[in-house]
């Protein structure tokens, strides 16, 4: 983990492979992380506001 934010979590990775591939690698390994946080039910929570407009 590099950073711990208000709404995300940042984690450094570092790969080696062939850079014709780099782009699919990328987006595979973001999705098969988001697909292992899903499966376990890890959730980062986000920063909201609410707006309530008075006379409304």
């Amino acid at each position: 983990m590099s950073n711990l934010n208000q709404s995300s979590v940042d984690f450094v990775v570092r790969i080696w492979c062939d850079s014709s591939g780099l782009w699919s690698l990328r987006l595979d390994l973001n999705r098969q992380v988001k697909d292992s946080f899903d499966a376990q039910k890890i959730e980062i929570p986000f920063l909201t506001t609410t707006i309530v407009q008075q006379g409304s």
